[in-house]
């Protein structure tokens, strides 16, 4: 027997990606973050509820959060997964794959709820935001293609000239797929209005984290 009660040239359990995508629906607001984003932002509020035309917002998005997450979790063992949870402040019950699996969504929970991450602000902006990071995916997604192609053509073709045309080109889609990731950064990063880039120094270290993390793991599919 190996390690853990595994067999000898057994394969091991792993957390996988289908499982961890049971986890990733957006949770509800607790009754105490409401209450206390009312106390911090009155204006906005009309009595308990929010006025139309505002949102509690993230500053790091929910999907960046649970992304991390899922980076973090996907392909490891459960013992592996369970001591990442611990570390995070979340150990599981058990090692089973099912008390993972809660451990994890309270991690998600607590996150989506956290006060550090949040404030109020106009929906419109939030929507627009929305946009923007949907447009700016399906050009990544769109130059990663390109990129692809361009790659196999250079290593495909025997003219000199040609193949240095096709790395030359290659080149300047890498640029383009750097600008973008940036531009993805940026379009995350939802600060309060008035808020400016330089302003991400306040944001909570763990958040900008995941934000950098976010953008190498963007700038790897095109690698």
């Amino acid at each position: 027997m190996a390690c853990g009660g595994t067999k000898k040239g057994e394969k091991k359990e792993v957390i996988d990606g289908t499982s961890l995508t049971t986890i990733k629906k957006r949770p509800s607001w607790r009754k105490s973050t409401k209450k206390i984003l009312k106390q911090k932002y009155p204006k906005f509020h009309d009595g308990h509820k929010l006025k139309p035309g505002y949102n509690r917002r993230h500053q790091v998005p929910f999907e960046t959060i649970y992304k991390s997450l899922r980076h973090k979790l996907q392909g490891k063992t459960y013992n592996r997964a369970d001591l990442v949870l611990k570390n995070l402040g979340f150990k599981p019950k058990s090692k089973k794959k099912a008390d993972i699996l809660k451990a994890a969504r309270k991690y998600l929970i607590e996150k989506f709820n956290d006060l550090d991450n949040l404030w109020v602000g106009k929906a419109k902006e939030n929507q627009e935001k929305g946009r923007a990071i949907s447009r700016l995916l399906s050009n990544l997604k769109k130059l990663q293609s390109q990129l692809k192609a361009i790659q196999k053509e250079s290593q495909s073709q025997n003219d000199s000239k040609r193949k240095a045309g096709a790395k030359a080109k290659g080149r300047e889609i890498t640029k383009e797929i750097t600008s973008v990731v940036a531009q993805l950064r940026d379009a995350r990063l939802d600060l309060p209005e008035k808020g400016t880039i330089k302003e991400a120094e306040k944001v909570k270290a763990e958040y900008m984290r995941m934000l950098k993390e976010q953008m190498k793991r963007d700038q790897k599919l095109v690698q």
